[in-house]
């Protein structure tokens, strides 16, 4: 009987380290769970907690892009603009691509590009295409340079939407009525968008120009241009400046460093004028125009 038993207790000691052997999992552990002795845990699912994805950023306005969108806002044919003069809403005398011929340098201005003031004014002479260019050029990169000193640690890092609003609206306010917006610049400055989006629409400029300020007052806000931005030919650089610009007609305009200076008064901007008083500028021109380069200096000079 005893050896029965002791035969007994060892089937059963075998039979209890065989089940025994059956239930243990085999782990198999990654370096760093063998060096903690802890099996790692799957990736746990996002927290309240947690910080936020990025954003994503919305689709930019090339330079091209920005010109047709602030020359459709003050030209029905865009950066080709208007060779006849016409009454504004505004109530301004105007050509090209908004070009208000009551500002006090658009005498010189005209006289600079070749055509004759009171010609144009009286309806008697169009502008060229070279003239509308020019003129559209010229204020466009005034704008430019006016902006950079007015967000000097701001400008270049602000999304290229937001730069056309705000140069479209120193196209329109010029520099003076833009330099009173306090409360907007600060709101720009300080990069609080619901704010600027507010302060843009209690401008007087809202009132003037309702549908263009709707339309920036929103892709100020969220950065973004929701409508599809106009059909414009490629940019080719020249190198130096703001490079030169292809418009659908066939013209490239080339304008090596862009013009200087502000704008004065009132609609429009301008290449160089304080207080009323336009300064002198001496820029070079170079056109590609119907199938030839034409190069021309205009000579700015006030009294």
């Amino acid at each position: 009987m005893s050896r029965y038993r002791s035969r007994l207790s060892r089937l059963l000691a075998a039979v209890l380290a065989a089940s025994a052997l059956a239930v243990v999992p085999v782990v198999t552990t990654t370096p760093a769970a063998a060096a903690t002795g802890c099996v790692p845990k799957p990736p746990k699912f996002p927290s309240p907690t947690d910080p936020a994805p990025p954003a994503p950023v919305p689709p930019q306005m090339t330079m091209e892009e920005i010109k047709a969108y602030v020359a459709g806002h003050h030209s029905t044919h865009g950066v080709k603009g208007d060779p006849h003069v016409y009454i504004s809403d505004q109530g301004h005398p105007t050509v090209g691509v908004g070009f208000n011929l009551d500002r006090p340098d658009a005498p010189a201005l005209l006289a600079a590009v070749g055509a004759d003031y009171t010609a144009v004014r009286n309806g008697t002479q169009n502008l060229t295409s070279f003239q509308i260019i020019t003129l559209f050029e010229a204020d466009f990169n005034a704008a430019i340079t006016t902006l950079e000193g007015i967000f000097p640690d701001l400008w270049y890092t602000l999304l290229p939407n937001r730069r056309a609003v705000l140069i479209d609206m120193m196209y329109s306010m010029g520099v003076t009525d833009f330099s009173y917006s306090k409360l907007f610049i600060a709101a720009v400055r300080a990069e609080t968008w619901p704010l600027a989006n507010m302060a843009l629409m209690k401008l007087a400029y809202a009132n003037q120009f309702k549908t263009q300020a709707s339309e920036n007052a929103e892709i100020l806000r969220d950065g973004a241009n929701c409508k599809a931005p106009a059909s414009v030919p490629a940019h080719t650089s020249t190198g130096g400046g703001n490079g030169s610009t292809a418009y659908g007609d066939g013209t490239l305009v080339s304008l090596p460093g862009g013009l200087p200076g502000g704008s004065g008064g009132s609609g429009g901007g301008g290449i160089r004028s304080l207080q009323g008083i336009t300064l002198c500028s001496i820029q070079t021109f170079s056109v590609y125009y119907e199938d030839h380069w034409v190069s021309t200096t205009i000579i700015d000079c006030g009294p």
